[in-house]
């Protein structure tokens, strides 16, 4: 087979340009806080330490919850602790996944091995005419690994050994996603609850998250295990946008040190200061750079560049609004009231959301839309879900960030959606 040709820097700085929402910042900056109390927390754990400690990280989409995932798990696993990362709420078929990986950890036992049992059986043969012989047989086979629980596992590894090996981090992401009932929430439940296994649980999700994971029995997760993330500060993103650009002589591109400080202040005051609208920017870059025949920073239009980042961001804002399947009349409405500031209890929030489908819609429209919504409640966790609206700490809705009610309310008034603001 021929060898693959090495990509080109033009190849490379296009790839990064069309890389995904879910995509990993090429540089990690800022939440140092929040790494501090979980990597310290992953080395308090049962036998000997703190049970119950279980991690929520919540926040609007974009907010960097899936990029802090994974520098969480580099960080633990360079330090030796065992990380199980599940993008998604496992299914039931893949529950036991995460078990049998965690038996591998605590028992020492290769991950192939745990996932079966050996089972070893004795029979005695008879002899001629029904007559014994006494001669005994052991046969031994391979069955695959019936169900496993903490309990179970715990039982299966010496004391001793649990007291001194490195603990485990088992990541869960989307969990806003997780149904009551199901094998997933019976995995969270047990894990959160045992107190044998050195086991720490990182659950991440938008902001429904502790409410799903109320209904699957967590409820009691202490307040500084629930961490909110939102805008980076300041000097995080432009430290983040330095470095990333900074990154890019690596590949050789032309990125002189006044240049890098100049696009890293502008692209961090542009992002507002959220991730993704960080990356949104650092796309665009990527996308200027690419154009040219000997990329350089000094040489590229920053104003166009930043044009493109509008664009980038823009076009984020109408996928989720095309995602929640709400119609923009419903979420103006909802963002007029969330300009500013603004926030809604619940009651109010979905009563919002009902009147603008009865009053602002065509007939058409509305027996399209009830038929996707048959409640006003429906409609409501639709834009909950798809993080067109966010809950605080005290479960008001309010908007995930200022930029985004900005952009539906810009959006609804080009239209000539007559909106009330307040």
């Amino acid at each position: 087979m021929a060898a693959r040709s090495p990509e080109s820097l033009q190849e490379k700085l296009s790839r990064l340009a069309s890389s995904g929402e879910r995509s990993d910042p090429l540089v990690f900056s800022g939440r140092g806080e929040e790494i501090k109390r979980i990597v310290r927390a992953a080395g308090n754990l049962p036998p000997d330490g703190a049970r119950g400690q279980t991690f929520v990280i919540e926040g609007a989409p974009g907010a960097g919850k899936t990029a802090l995932v994974h520098e969480l798990a580099r960080r633990l696993s360079a330090a030796g602790v065992l990380t199980v990362i599940r993008e998604n709420v496992p299914s039931d078929e893949t529950v036991m996944g995460v078990y049998h990986a965690l038996l591998s950890a605590m028992s020492g036992v290769p991950n192939e091995e745990a996932r079966t049992t050996r089972r070893k059986e004795t029979a005695v043969t008879g002899g001629v005419g029904g007559v014994m012989s006494g001669k005994r047989v052991t046969s031994e086979s391979v069955a695959p690994q019936a169900a496993l629980d903490a309990a179970m596992i715990a039982e299966r590894c010496a004391p001793e050994r649990l007291s001194r090996i490195r603990s485990a981090v088992v990541f869960v992401d989307e969990v806003q996603n997780l149904q009551a009932g199901s094998g997933a929430a019976t995995l969270l439940a047990d894990l959160h609850t045992q107190g044998k296994l050195p086991v720490l649980l990182v659950c991440a999700g938008l902001s429904t998250s502790p409410a799903r994971l109320a209904d699957a029995g967590i409820s009691r997760v202490s307040p500084s295990c629930r961490i909110r993330l939102g805008r980076l500060a300041a000097s995080e993103a432009v430290d983040c946008a330095r470095r990333t650009l900074a990154l890019s002589r690596q590949w050789g591109v032309d990125a002189p040190d006044e240049e890098v400080k100049v696009w890293a202040e502008n692209i961090a005051e542009a992002s507002d200061l959220w991730p993704r609208h960080l990356q949104c920017y650092l796309q665009a870059v990527w996308a200027s750079l690419a154009e040219q025949d000997a990329p350089s920073l000094a040489s590229a239009s920053l104003e166009d560049t930043l044009a493109k980042g509008r664009e980038l961001r823009e076009a984020y804002y109408l996928d989720r609004l095309s995602n929640s399947g709400v119609p923009l009349e419903v979420a103006g409405r909802l963002h007029g009231c969330l300009a500013d500031g603004g926030a809604l209890d619940l009651w109010a929030a979905t009563d919002l959301a009902g009147e603008a489908i009865d009053e602002r819609l065509s007939a058409r429209a509305r027996e399209r839309v009830r038929n996707t919504f048959p409640t006003d409640s429906d409609c409501f966790d639709a834009m909950l879900k798809s993080g067109l609206v966010s809950l605080d700490e005290r479960d008001l809705c309010i908007s995930p960030i200022p930029s985004m009610t900005e952009f539906i309310l810009d959006r609804c008034e080009g239209l000539g959606i007559q909106l009330a603001r307040s």
